[in-house]
């Protein structure tokens, strides 16, 4: 799964996530994937299982982000960057992160 966040990050910010600390989060969501997305996944797939993982950077760092995936991002605290998550489960990743940065 490792290998999987590292290139994820790098396909949607082009950060590389070997340079930075990434942490597994031992956090699993499942979901159902809403009819309008199904068409990323293969025939008959209807949920999907997320594993959260935390990229702890030393600052903000100049981020490109993959077009066809997102519309934008922006460097925010914590909070207010929850509030914006249309997905719960980005919501709840997000406010998760104090534990996680604490250690």
């Amino acid at each position: 799964m490792e290998q999987t966040a590292i290139r994820e990050v790098l396909e949607e910010t082009r950060l590389d996530a070997r340079k930075y600390a990434l942490m597994d989060w031992d956090i699993q969501n499942q979901y159902k994937i809403f009819p309008e997305w199904r068409h990323r996944y293969p025939p008959g797939v209807t949920k999907n299982t997320e594993h959260v993982f935390g990229l702890l950077v030393p600052e903000p760092l100049t981020v490109t982000i993959a077009p066809r995936e997102h519309l934008g991002f922006a460097w925010l605290p914590y909070q207010e960057a929850a509030q914006k998550c249309f997905s719960w489960s980005n919501r709840d990743a997000i406010l998760t992160l104090p534990r996680f940065i604490l250690h």
